[in-house]
């Protein structure tokens, strides 16, 4: 369960997934769920954003956020918070040992990953601001505008969703050459498997 800075269950996800999800799909599925939701709360902590709040406010994302976090969801969730953690460092030159990765080197994900993620999140966002906003007195208009977002977020999945033989090569070499540059600096990093394995799994499942 997502948890906020202060170690309580997060209180809007705790009731999306109570409401919404645990009603209709298996526990994995709930779980990919929620690990689409901690990419875009990753996407709220880089750019200093805090979505709920603004949504309670009637204030909803704008198309520039909507594009912005469409390529937010292609990036692989770990080595963006790698990235994002070694930008507010103070020892650069350590971390560029210990950490060898630039924006360049940011691991990607799967089309079919990217998608689900964006109607994860498109479904939270949707839910959140009806469950925030239902009492105001101009909640009708509200509700179209909460609809539009929902749409408009899901209309920015990748096309093509068809993962090649090609997308899955380049892949793993991504994480041979990641444990090639572990095994050099004598740090290897014990989730590059699981990162790959999840990769494979969210591309079969989506094309079930």
């Amino acid at each position: 369960m997502l948890v906020d800075s202060e170690g309580m269950p997060d209180f809007w996800v705790t009731l999306y997934v109570t409401e919404n999800l645990r009603v209709s799909l298996k526990q994995t599925a709930i779980e990919n769920t929620i690990r689409d939701i901690i990419h875009l709360k990753l996407w709220e902590e880089i750019n200093g954003r805090d979505l709920i709040s603004e949504m309670s406010q009637a204030n909803f994302l704008s198309d520039a956020d909507i594009f912005v976090i469409r390529d937010h969801c292609l990036l692989n969730t770990r080595t963006l918070r790698e990235w994002h953690e070694s930008t507010h460092k103070k020892n650069v030159a350590k971390l560029s040992v210990s950490h060898p990765m630039t924006v360049a080197h940011l691991a990607g994900v799967s089309k079919n990953h990217a998608a689900n993620r964006l109607v994860h999140i498109a479904g939270f966002l949707h839910f959140t601001a009806q469950a925030m906003l239902r009492e105001r007195a101009d909640f009708t208009s509200l509700a179209k505008t909460i609809d539009a977002m929902k749409e408009q977020i899901i209309a920015q999945k990748p096309k093509g969703l068809g993962d090649s033989l090609q997308h899955w090569l380049q892949r793993y070499m991504f994480y041979i050459e990641r444990e090639v540059v572990s095994r050099a600096i004598k740090m290897p990093c014990q989730f590059d498997s699981d990162d790959l394995m999840s990769e494979i799994q969210q591309g079969i499942l989506t094309t079930m």
